[in-house]
């Protein structure tokens, strides 16, 4: 059971692999709607993550930009994860996009974009509000940026902040359902947890969780936001 891994990164040979995360398809959404807000925007720049999580989500914009006619001026998987993301920014502005996605990193990219004058429209993912909260990025320095997040519902956030006097990054509703998915299941069959999870369908603190016919039981919808100057909060 895992919290982490997309269900088309899922290996395909093992019944007894489950996962809650959300769905790959979930992020198309969100990023159909960044083109529909911006649809000045006829090409990108793309940085993402040399690893199975980066590549996802590059298959989703490379999917996603081709059906609103938008060109990919620039791709740049990197496996450097400490990267300064100088040279990857650099490399990105001289391409001459209308935006720039990125992957990783957000707080170190932006940097770069002030420092070069590089002003485009921006899209990410939820790393940028890991950033905020947690790394020290002001919201003001990420005004206008948009990125694709997963919502908890209210009461399970509530909770978290009561608990541990902290905001809630690296959706920790994903783990929280990793862990009670399996006790539900031992609840309901001891014997048998691959069956047991198997029946499971419910609501959580993602929304709906439904294990039947899929291994990859978390089926929250992805939703666009934004960062402005009262917070951050859904786009549109």
């Amino acid at each position: 059971m895992t919290p982490s891994i997309f269900d088309t990164d899922m290996p395909s040979n093992s019944e007894y692999f489950f996962t809650t995360c959300p769905r790959k398809e979930s992020i198309a959404a969100p990023v159909d709607s960044f083109f529909e807000i911006n649809k000045d925007i006829k090409s990108v720049a793309i940085i993402c993550a040399d690893n199975t999580w980066g590549r996802t989500y590059l298959d989703v914009w490379r999917s996603v930009a081709a059906a609103r006619g938008v060109s990919i001026v620039d791709e740049n998987c990197i496996a450097d994860y400490t990267s300064d993301m100088r040279a990857e920014i650099l490399r990105a502005k001289s391409k001459k996009p209308d935006g720039v996605i990125v992957a990783f990193g957000i707080d170190h990219a932006l940097k770069r974009m002030r420092e070069l004058q590089f002003n485009p429209r921006v899209l990410t993912t939820s790393d940028l509000d890991e950033a905020i909260k947690s790394r020290g990025l002001p919201a003001s320095e990420a005004r206008g940026v948009y990125f694709v997040d997963w919502l908890a519902t209210e009461s399970f956030n509530e909770r978290f902040r009561a608990k541990f006097k902290t905001e809630p990054i690296m959706a920790p509703q994903n783990s929280y359902e990793a862990v009670m998915v399996l006790a539900r299941a031992f609840r309901n069959n001891p014997k048998d947890l691959q069956s047991g999870v198997s029946k499971l369908n419910y609501t959580g603190a993602t929304g709906l969780v439904d294990f039947r016919g899929s291994r990859a039981g978390n089926r929250a919808e992805a939703t666009l936001m934004v960062v402005a100057d009262g917070g951050i909060s859904p786009a549109g």
